[in-house]
């Protein structure tokens, strides 16, 4: 997968809160089969991605700081960040100007094994 098509279906998932949804109306999509000499996508092989890309965009860093078992003070010493950083991250509105953006939590959640995500 590219990661134009990656982030396509991201930016997707963010948006849209029904998990199933998501999958449904992604499933099918083209990014999957863009190689119209390539064997058919395997659909479980999809559907675990999508899962994996959704689940991804709405977790907050609690989330994935709870679900790698860590503190706020592991968090950010992991990343080489303040831990008042993690500590306004977790307390703020996603809308807040002190909200993680969305592909650091991607990028934490990739980096602490918390959501596997097969780009090719």
């Amino acid at each position: 997968m590219k990661n134009r098509d990656f982030y396509a279906l991201f930016v997707a998932a963010e948006s849209e809160p029904e998990e199933d949804l998501y999958i449904a109306e992604w499933s099918a999509s083209s990014i999957f089969s863009l190689d119209p000499d390539a064997p058919d996508p395997d659909i479980d092989a999809v559907v675990r991605d999508l899962r994996e890309i959704w689940r991804a965009a709405h977790m907050s860093v609690r989330d994935i700081r709870k679900a790698a078992g860590l503190t706020q003070a592991d968090l950010a010493a992991h990343f080489g960040m303040p831990a008042r950083t993690v500590q306004n991250w977790e307390s703020s509105s996603s809308t807040s100007s002190r909200s993680c953006a969305p592909y650091i939590r991607l990028m934490m959640a990739e980096a602490l094994d918390i959501v596997h995500i097969d780009r090719g």
